[in-house]
């Protein structure tokens, strides 16, 4: 309902682990049987919905607003609720990929600094020792 315009129509689903106050500044919605919480919060997070949402906020001077009355107008797409939980279910397996890959590729990343690093560290000690050397040398001579 109410957060910086970058925040304010975000979803979340809150699974009950403990008693909890529910906030005034945000709106509260309710899936009906014919709607799966999980494919609600996931369309609400597309850029087709994010973009009907920035549509209907209002911005003061320093959040934005979202009314429950211009919410409840939103389209949403209403596939059956077997295809809605199969849509869901497969989304939520993308996004463990996702995550997954991003954590590699952090992995990645860490590893390249490493052999950076290796690399580098070799260079200048060879660089060094050979100045080492041709100053000594100077010196025997």
């Amino acid at each position: 309902r109410s957060n910086s315009p970058e925040q304010v129509g975000k979803t979340a689903i809150y699974r009950g682990g403990f008693p909890a106050i529910f906030a005034g500044y945000l709106i509260r919605l309710t899936s009906s049987k014919d709607l799966h919480s999980e494919y609600l919060n996931e369309y609400m997070a597309s850029p087709r919905a994010r973009d009907y949402l920035k549509l209907i906020k209002s911005d003061g001077v320093y959040q934005s607003n979202i009314s429950a009355s211009k919410l409840k107008e939103m389209p949403i797409p209403l596939p059956n609720l077997a295809k809605q939980q199969e849509i869901a279910a497969h989304l939520l397996t993308y996004k463990k990929i996702f995550l997954q890959l991003m954590e590699d590729l952090k992995s990645l990343h860490n590893l390249l600094d490493l052999i950076k690093f290796i690399f580098l560290k070799r260079v200048y000690q060879k660089l060094l020792n050979s100045s080492l050397e041709r100053y000594l040398n100077v010196f025997k001579n």
